[in-house]
């Protein structure tokens, strides 16, 4: 999948924009949780003018894989679009299927305080903070709250809560694999090689604390006989 998936970016960027979308969904049909497929296929439908194609793509592709990545690129879309609306519903939606999943929560209380929703973000980020301990950007953005509101102890309570993390609210993609950390979005991990590794999470997790992170390109020891010599692969 790794090879079809780079060889559909080789045509893409020869121009030939049909056969790499028909390649990119094949390699969707034979493995539904080929992340970089669903991301590169929807930029494509997107630059196309398939904008509504591409959100199509994505919020299925989230429903077979559960993938938070492909919510933050049909974020992204609509909030270009200027239809906030349509990404609140969608992001609801995900927390009524999955209501334990703190991260679902996290992302709509950002994305309100993106929308200057002040009120509506600290009331789901507040929740969050009597159950959830091990989310630094959570404390951060009450933080910021907080001292929008004028309420200075709160405010730097948080903050304390929250050293060491940077000015901006962005959760960093990371490779479970090799436990790889970026701000960029790749389809093939630039540390270890492993494609469709990336993950997204605001937890913060160790690779070795947290047997949920491994997935299906890890081997056992016993079957890691050989390594290849980066030039040739």
């Amino acid at each position: 999948m790794g090879l079809r998936y780079e060889f559909a970016k080789v045509l893409f960027n020869r121009g030939e924009r049909e056969k790499s979308r028909k390649l990119l969904k094949g390699i969707i049909r034979a493995d539904k949780d080929f992340i970089p497929a669903y991301v590169i296929l929807g930029d494509i439908l997107v630059e196309d003018g398939d904008g509504a194609e591409a959100a199509d793509l994505w919020e299925k592709g989230y429903h077979m894989n559960y993938s938070e990545i492909l919510l933050h690129k049909l974020e992204d879309f609509h909030l270009q679009l200027g239809e906030p609306g349509k990404i609140i519903w969608i992001y609801k939606k995900a927390i009524s299927i999955n209501p334990q999943n703190p991260a679902l929560k996290f992302y709509l209380g950002k994305l309100y305080y993106r929308l200057e929703m002040l009120d509506e973000a600290f009331d789901i980020l507040a929740e969050l903070e009597s159950v959830e301990s091990t989310m630094p950007d959570l404390y951060k953005l009450l933080g910021i709250i907080y001292e929008r509101k004028e309420e200075t102890e709160k405010a730097l309570s948080e903050f304390k809560r929250a050293l060491g993390l940077r000015k901006r609210v962005v959760v960093p993609y990371f490779c479970p694999l090799c436990d790889f950390h970026t701000y960029e979005w790749n389809g093939r991990c630039p540390r270890c090689g492993a494609w469709n590794s990336f993950t997204v999470s605001p937890l913060y997790l160790k690779k070795e604390s947290n047997p949920l992170m491994r997935n299906k390109w890890e081997k056992p020891k016993s079957e890691l006989s050989y390594v290849v010599n980066p030039r040739y692969s």
